[in-house]
């Protein structure tokens, strides 16, 4: 582990701020089409919980009014929002090597933002500002040659003046306002927007209109796959690797907008991560089924799903369960979350609650273990993330290596693909989703990839089924057409 030193600071700004508490339902994604008029998307974010179990379906987010979002691509760092926020982040910033960005440098900028600000409570509470961080996969790999089919930032971080934040346990939402910068239109339009829905009894009264057919495009064959696979198969046999995860991208051109997308996929595969941003040059839409980090009061949580089986699979559910291939590849990446986890955690904290357990998506079914650990006392969250970043499920074992053989066989670099959407309370709370089954939108094209664990067990045919399957979960909310 890197040792954090913070930077010599000047003043730390502070802001107080209001905090309300609800006890009625509510559609963060209508809240945000209500207030698209007054706030466009670039001004807003959504990162929320739609379907699954309850140990993941716990709170969704929107975050409205940006106080400022600060993102790296290609050794640029660009700052947007109020503009006396961007002056107070380039006095306050650390020297952080932009030009050579890496986990290190993420790691500093993540820390150095948090320590611009402070944020007092009604109860008294000083915590950081709320905090969504997106961290692409590339940020942590080897650095390699390939191509991009898109210009995406390494990371981002955005921080809004307004946060909902709906509890789907305690079936309530909460509205929390920094006072001195939030613009004071927005707890008014929600309120409207609440008085509205409620006397209707119903969120989203606008019908989605549905994909059209538009052709798909392939960056790999599938018997190209299957040679990468087969190359892959090479390396384990030497026993450079146990398991490595391989993948490809799909690219379809649309005229569809980011926030029609987004409804068509949150209606189309309900998720336990869904999100919705929209950067300066790119727009995520995701329904990841994955939890990547979760932290609550420093305990740590990881969820990793590997082993997968399409439904369209006769007796998909028992075929999972008694297939070897993928019962031997999950325990191995379980042993890889625990070594993960272990780095950071208090000894003897590191514990598997759950293993091997069967979970329905709405078009597969994984196989899910439960990792949890108690962060060591001289360790933080972020410290949490470098240790397990990038995740074992899409990397492979040994992670270093297997990262290394990815770089060398996929056709396309993964950009966002494969990292993480992050969000931070402000309190040391932290949940986190894997960027998969997501959708990446700039310009009018649209990008979907997968990957799919090869182990020395693997079919190659069946791998390229898998990614099809996995892709063709988030391409129904852009196209009709089929993967074959």
């Amino acid at each position: 582990m890197s040792d954090y030193k913070p930077p010599i600071m000047l003043d730390k700004l502070h802001f107080y701020s209001n905090e309300e508490v609800f006890s009625n339902p509510i559609d963060l994604f209508a809240i945000s089409e209500y207030l698209k008029g007054d706030l466009s998307y670039h001004n807003q974010f959504i990162f929320e919980s739609i379907n699954g179990p309850d140990v993941d379906v716990k709170k969704s987010f929107l975050g409205l009014g940006i106080l400022f979002c600060v993102e790296v691509s290609r050794g640029v760092l660009k700052i947007t929002g109020e503009p006396a926020m961007q002056k107070a982040i380039s006095a306050h910033l650390p020297k952080v090597n932009i030009g050579g960005f890496d986990a290190t440098s993420v790691l500093k900028l993540i820390r150095a933002i948090e320590d611009i600000a402070d944020v007092t409570r009604p109860d008294g509470t000083v915590t950081t500002l709320p905090m969504l961080t997106i961290i692409g996969y590339d940020v942590f790999s080897p650095k390699s040659s390939l191509p991009s089919i898109f210009e995406v930032p390494d990371i981002a971080i955005i921080v809004p003046t307004v946060l909902l934040t709906s509890n789907h346990q305690e079936n309530t939402f909460s509205l929390s306002i920094l006072r001195e910068v939030a613009p004071d239109f927005i707890p008014r339009r929600i309120n409207e927007a609440m008085t509205r829905y409620s006397r209707n009894d119903k969120w989203l009264s606008v019908p989605l209109a549905a994909p059209k057919q538009i052709p798909v495009k392939l960056t790999v064959s599938e018997k190209q796959y299957v040679r990468i696979v087969e190359a892959a198969h090479k390396h384990i046999l030497a026993g450079d690797i146990y398991q490595v995860q391989l993948g490809h991208e799909v690219i379809v051109e649309t005229k569809d907008d980011a926030s029609s997308l987004y409804g068509r996929l949150r209606k189309i595969n309900p998720s336990p991560y869904m999100f919705f941003v929209n950067l300066s040059s790119v727009s995520l839409i995701g329904a990841s089924p994955e939890l990547f980090i979760r932290i609550e009061n420093r305990k740590i949580i990881m969820r990793p799903l590997a082993g997968t089986l399409s439904k369209s699979v006769n007796a998909a559910k028992l075929s999972l369960a008694r297939d070897p291939k993928e019962q031997a590849e999950h325990v191995m990446l379980v042993d890889l979350c625990r070594n993960d986890i272990g780095r950071i955690a208090t000894i003897g904290s590191v514990a598997v609650p759950q293993l091997i357990a069967i979970e329905e998506y709405p078009s597969v079914y994984h196989l899910v273990s439960t990792i949890s650990g108690e962060i060591a006392t001289n360790l933080d969250t972020w410290h949490v993330v470098e240790a397990c970043f990038p995740a074992g499920t899409v990397t492979g074992t040994p992670k270093i290596r297997a990262m290394d053989i990815i770089a060398e066989y996929e056709r396309t670099k993964r950009g966002l693909y494969a990292g993480a959407v992050l969000f931070s309370e402000g309190c040391g709370d932290l949940v986190s989703a894997l960027i998969i089954r997501t959708i990446i939108l700039q310009e009018g094209v649209v990008s979907v990839r997968a990957s799919a664990g090869i182990t020395a067990d693997s079919n190659s045919q069946k791998e390229w089924l898998e990614t099809l399957a996995k892709i063709q979960s988030s391409l129904k909310a852009v196209t009709d057409m089929k993967l074959d």
